[in-house]
Formats: structure tokens, C-alpha cells, sequence
């Protein structure tokens, strides 16, 4: 959820940003862009019928091949607090409209993702908005899974 509050940020903020770095974010079309009320209803029903149990199946997808204790902390960490705000939140997300936070954004914008989960289509639809960097280095948590090579590739993005 963070790139969402980041572009928005950058949006305000104006020409004082440069760049944005997303990390494993605004790069899933089922998320981004806007979705509409049946898909909002559909994406979080699991959570709203079963709020831990979808946590772990979503961590579990998000974090294939992980270190089982890695993922159970991530799934720990995600479930713990009170989930009523959560599963708000989340519909949030899906109904932010992300095509218009791009138009205001002046900022060029970097997307460190999962090559597993890239699309052809988020290229086709976002290629020119946005840059994609494709990353090997695990899951949507892939700066949790490999923290010393993420850093590297941050700090290598931000030299250039």
C-alpha cells in the first residue's frame, strides 16, 4: 500500500521530487488501476470472511519459495492489530485511481518489481508512464527475502 501513499505524496509535493521507487508496487493490474465495486467485493471478501486465514494464503501466493520463517513472520506482522481497519484500507487501494495520481505527478517514477509477476500487458499499459525493473531476488517482499542485494539495486538506481 505504501506506493499508493508515496505517489500521492510526490503528487503534492510537486517538482521538490525527483523520483519515486516503488518497491513491488503499482505493477498489479488486479490492484492497480482502479478497480471497479464488483472486483473491490471480490478481492476482499476472503479477508472479510476470514481475515487471518486469507493473510496467510495471500502471503503464502506473494512469497513463493521463501524461507517458511520469513513468510510466517510477514504473516504475523500483517495479521497482527485490530483487522477492521485493515480490510477498509484495502478496498481503498483497489478503488484509488492510480492513472489520475500519475497525470498530477511530476516526478519520474521507478518500479522495482517481481519478474514472476510481471504482465506483457502492465508493459503495454504502464511501459511509458512508468520505468519497470525487473527484479530476481524473490516475492512481493523481495526486499525482505534479499535486504543486501535490494539495497544494492536501490543504490544503483538512485546514482544513476
Amino acid at each position: 500500500m505504501g506506493a499508493a501513499v508515496v505517489v500521492e505524496a510526490a503528487a503534492l509535493l510537486g517538482s521538490n521530487v525527483r523520483r519515486v521507487i516503488a518497491l513491488d508496487g503499482l505493477s498489479y493490474l488486479n490492484v492497480y488501476p482502479r478497480q471497479d465495486e464488483a472486483s473491490v467485493d471480490g478481492f476482499v471478501s476472503p479477508f472479510v470472511a476470514n481475515f487471518r486465514e486469507a493473510i496467510n494464503h495471500f502471503v503464502n501466493m506473494a512469497m513463493p519459495g521463501s524461507d517458511e520463517t520469513l513468510k510466517r513472520h510477514v504473516a504475523t506482522v500483517m495479521k497482527s492489530g485490530p483487522s477492521q481497519h485493515r480490510v477498509p484500507m484495502l478496498a481503498e487501494l483497489l478503488r484509488w485511481d492510480m492513472d489520475s495520481a500519475l497525470d498530477r505527478l511530476v516526478a519520474q517514477i521507478s518500479v522495482l518489481a517481481a519478474r514472476q509477476f510481471l504482465s506483457a500487458e502492465l508493459e503495454i499499459r504502464y511501459g511509458k508512464r512508468f520505468e519497470i525493473i525487473p527484479t530476481d531476488l524473490g516475492g512481493h517482499f523481495f526486499f525482505m527475502e534479499q535486504p543486501s542485494a535490494s539495497a544494492e539495486m536501490l543504490e544503483s538506481l538512485l546514482r544513476r
